[in-house]
């Protein structure tokens, strides 16, 4: 059997991880939206989506957070779920 994972990336997370942090508060509300709206249309966050979104926060906010530790708080805020796919070996 095999078991996968899907991330998603709820939008009112990714808005409160952003006021904990203090983040996006250079961005216009269209790009705060356009950020949030992205995240909450991911059906499987996959690693390049965070990276995207970690690119977007940092253009946009006064911190002195690195990519990766943006990249690390992202996907905290994630859920994760764990599916069993049938008829593969693991």
């Amino acid at each position: 059997m095999l078991i996968t994972e899907k991330r998603i990336l709820p939008m009112d997370r990714l808005r409160s991880l952003c006021v904990d942090k203090q983040w996006y508060t250079r961005g216009t509300n269209a790009d705060y939206a356009y950020i949030l709206q992205y995240a909450e249309n991911l059906k499987d966050v996959k690693t390049e989506n965070i990276v995207h979104i970690a690119k977007d926060i940092l253009d946009h906010s006064d911190t002195d957070y690195p990519i990766d530790a943006v990249c690390f708080e992202i996907a905290m805020v994630c859920y994760s779920h764990f599916y069993i796919v049938k008829g593969e070996l693991l």
